[in-house]
């Protein structure tokens, strides 16, 4: 519970047993005034006992208020038996103050001000009529108790409804909190699963890939050339156990051991040795500008892409030859890998998930959010028949992913 609405609960109980106390001392005083001036016994009698009964309903009253049982109820059974008081004797006619306050608390306006005038003129009555002489405070006494009372009760509901709005907003902002954790929870849970899919995709599917057209090939040459398919099958083999060990580091740290010990050009010189042994494609790696430093989502980028794109390249492009650049600029870095296949249409490619093709386009997709991620971006220049050329560009300087502690 908000602290605003438990300090004004607590202070409404407090509030409504101090005008319980407030009347019952009224009532003693009222009784205690009427019992010193000579009156018939079965009056004073009669008078104790409506005192009494009086004061054991209010003590019913705050109980059943507690509970939030009928106070409309057990206020008009104690505005009847306070007006016998008030009609039987004007050292009673104070009792009315608290009364009005109740009035205004338990009734809305239009009911609560008739009953309070009426209340108020009894009072004034029963002043004037049991006084010798008449006096102006018979009738200002009730007149103004019964508006102070009335500016008191409705200021104090005033409060009480400022504090229950104020317990509302609260609410209602917390719930909005919450959504928006779990909101953000579950964006964070899919850019997770977003970036493994990446990872997996760059790295284990490629792998396995790779070997299933070493098995592939060796065993077409089962027969015909025993070394090559043996060759062949050494290959998948070491293959399988690099790739095997690259899962294993994905697994721990979800970071390429491609680039743990060798620098960037380093690890793609290496890739597009593996793809010429593995394939016989003529590929070349080369270097432009002046190599510098660049951060490690950067560097696993670039690598990420160049993996993806020399993949495809092996299961789809028919290439005799690629290439593979990096250029180091000024305002960033690019790397283009460009193969002589067969080519495709861009346009018609399938959308990532599709299902069409060997990976329904999720390379080219995964290649492209990588980037973006990073703040670069992603070029494919493909005709049938004419190769392809894959342009891969990110900026210098932090990542917007590195430096709100994203990564990949």
């Amino acid at each position: 519970m908000p602290e605003t609405t438990t300090f004004f609960s607590r202070s409404a109980r407090l509030f409504a047993l101090a005008w319980e106390l407030v009347f019952v001392a009224l009532l003693a005083a009222g009784l205690v005034r009427f019992l010193t001036v000579a009156h018939p016994a079965w009056a004073s009698v009669a008078v104790v006992v409506i005192v009494v009964a009086l004061v054991a309903w209010r003590a019913v009253a705050l109980a059943t208020a507690v509970r939030g049982v009928a106070p409309a109820m057990s206020l008009a059974i104690t505005i009847v038996l306070a007006a016998v008081l008030i009609v039987a004797s004007a050292d009673f006619v104070w009792i009315a103050f608290p009364i009005f306050l109740w009035c205004f608390q338990v009734w809305r306006p239009r009911v609560a001000v008739p009953v309070v005038v009426a209340i108020a003129a009894l009072a004034v009555a029963s002043g004037v009529g049991h006084s010798e002489r008449f006096d102006a405070g018979h009738v200002l006494g009730p007149t103004i108790g019964a508006v102070v009372a009335a500016v008191m009760a409705l200021g104090y509901k005033s409060l009480a409804h400022e504090s229950e709005q104020r317990r509302r907003l609260i609410e209602d902002l917390e719930r909005t909190r919450e959504t928006l954790r779990v909101s953000e929870r579950e964006a964070a849970t899919l850019a997770e699963r977003q970036r493994l899919a990446r990872e997996v995709h760059d790295t284990i599917t490629q792998g396995l890939s790779s070997i299933a057209m070493l098995l592939q090939a060796a065993g077409s040459q089962v027969s015909s050339d025993p070394d090559k398919c043996r060759d062949h099958i050494d290959l998948a083999r070491r293959t399988a156990l690099e790739d095997l060990g690259e899962a294993r580091r994905f697994v721990r740290a979800l970071t390429s051991p491609a680039l743990d010990d060798v620098a960037l050009d380093e690890a793609l010189s290496e890739s597009c040795r593996r793809i010429g042994e593995e394939t016989g494609i003529d590929a070349h790696f080369e270097v432009e500008g002046e190599p510098r430093p660049l951060g490690t989502d950067q560097q696993l980028a670039l690598y990420r892409v160049a993996q993806s794109a020399l993949g495809n390249v092996r299961q789809h492009a028919g290439a005799r030859r690629v290439d593979v650049t990096i250029t180091f600029l000024e305002d960033g870095v690019n790397l283009d890998v460009v193969d002589d296949g067969i080519g495709f249409d861009p346009a018609a490619r399938p959308a990532a998930g599709s299902g069409s093709g060997s990976e329904g386009g999720f390379g080219l997709s995964v290649m492209a959010q990588r980037l973006r991620d990073l703040g670069g971006s992603l070029a494919i220049e493909s005709a049938p028949g004419a190769g392809t050329a894959v342009a891969a560009s990110l900026p210098s300087g932090p990542s917007p992913t590195a430096t709100t502690g994203g990564g990949a």
